[in-house]
């Protein structure tokens, strides 16, 4: 049986520390990324970062088995932050 709407491959990581990167921002002095299980990002499950450029990643504490979401935001100069990013979601099955 064929689908008439094409489904996207989720990221799977086989560990339970993926690595999580992001394009840099020419502007940004500070980014924050949150993990969750929620796409709402209002479960006890959240992890949150504070990363300062040049890096460009993120290696979360182990996550369980299952589908997890993230999303990031950055700061400016004037210490302002932008709105989130639309969540993306991964699949860790370590």
């Amino acid at each position: 049986v064929s689908s008439s709407k094409a489904i996207p491959i989720l990221t799977r990581f086989p560990t339970t520390t993926p690595t999580l990167t992001w394009n840099p921002l020419s502007w940004a002095t500070e980014y924050e990324i949150q993990i969750d299980i929620s796409r709402k990002f209002n479960t006890s499950a959240l992890q949150s970062y504070r990363i300062t450029p040049p890096t460009l990643e993120v290696i979360p504490t182990p996550l369980a088995d299952g589908i997890w979401h993230w999303r990031i935001r950055a700061r400016n100069a004037n210490g302002s932050w932008s709105k989130w990013s639309s969540s993306e979601t991964f699949i860790v099955d370590a």
